[in-house]
């Protein structure tokens, strides 16, 4: 019994250690809604290791906007402030997981599936065992389909033209997986120019 008492205290000991006070919180809170666009941003980018990429996906807009904000050639609209501002308090109370979180690249299946080394999945047998098994389903689905191109095509043309679309549609099949996994990691819209309206407004 005096095991389990002192087990349950040593618990609630690292718990409370690790939380942030309600202090700390108010005090958090009272430094970034004091900051600025420009603040707010160079914040989040070294709390990131400036990854311009992750913060154009988790706010929709581009690396060209972000560098503006940083540069102080813009400022953020009203709107946006408020979002970055409550990015950097929930970063800077519940940890930097939180980008992982936001990011909607970091946080869905291609990611967890498709990109490998993101953490030490490695070390979790089941992660290991559910990553080949969604590998086998990929490239069986990818097979399946290279397989029956060059079955039907080959019967009008002849089992060397089989062979080769066979082999031309496992080529495409990923290419264009890996042009869906890429477009999920940089999308068009992160190398945008133009000045976007809804995020920021030109500092003249």
């Amino acid at each position: 019994m005096k095991h389990t008492y002192y087990i349950i205290f040593i618990l609630t000991i690292a718990l409370t250690s690790c939380s942030k006070s309600d202090e700390e919180i108010v005090k958090i809170n009272k430094d970034i809604n004091r900051m600025n666009s420009r603040e707010v941003v160079k914040n989040l980018l070294m709390l990131n290791d400036f990854d311009y990429k992750q913060l154009g996906r988790i706010f929709n807009c581009s690396i060209s906007t972000i560098k503006r904000v940083e540069n102080k050639e813009s400022v953020l609209t009203e709107k946006a402030l408020k979002d970055f501002k409550s990015l950097l308090i929930s970063i800077e109370i519940d940890g930097k997981d939180n980008f992982r979180s936001k990011d909607p690249f970091k946080n869905n299946w291609i990611y967890t599936i498709y990109v490998p080394f993101y953490s030490y999945w490695w070390l979790d047998i089941k992660e290991v065992l559910l990553r080949c098994v969604l590998w086998i389903i990929t490239l069986v689905v990818i097979g399946g389909v290279a397989f029956f191109v060059g079955y039907f095509l080959g019967a009008l043309f002849g089992d060397t033209v089989s062979a080769i679309l066979g082999i031309v549609s496992i080529i495409a099949s990923f290419y264009f997986l890996g042009n869906f996994i890429y477009q999920c990691y940089a999308p068009d819209y992160l190398f945008l120019t133009e000045i976007n309206p809804l995020i920021e407004i030109a500092n003249y």
